[in-house]
């Protein structure tokens, strides 16, 4: 059963991953990485080109709050 829908959009999510504290949704889509808040509030939706290809993997350490990604450029990435 479909609860609520987070977030709707024209192109295909090839990596997603919780927050450490689980109040946002890290997400990868095209060649951008975008946060998504999930509790309601002040907080608003981050978004910016990581790669030059499409980001097909997408992480998010818990221990430092560091973000790492992957795409289709043969990069990867570390993000703060």
């Amino acid at each position: 059963m479909l609860r609520s829908q987070v977030v709707e959009g024209g192109k295909s999510i090839y990596g997603l991953v919780w927050s450490p504290e689980s109040d946002a949704i890290l997400y990868a889509c095209d060649k951008n990485l975008i946060i998504e808040p999930t509790l309601p509030g002040g907080n608003k939706q981050v978004s910016w080109k990581a790669h030059d290809g499409v980001v097909l993997a997408v992480d998010w350490n818990p221990a430092n709050n560091l973000i790492v990604s992957a795409g289709e450029d043969l990069k990867y990435r570390v993000w703060d």
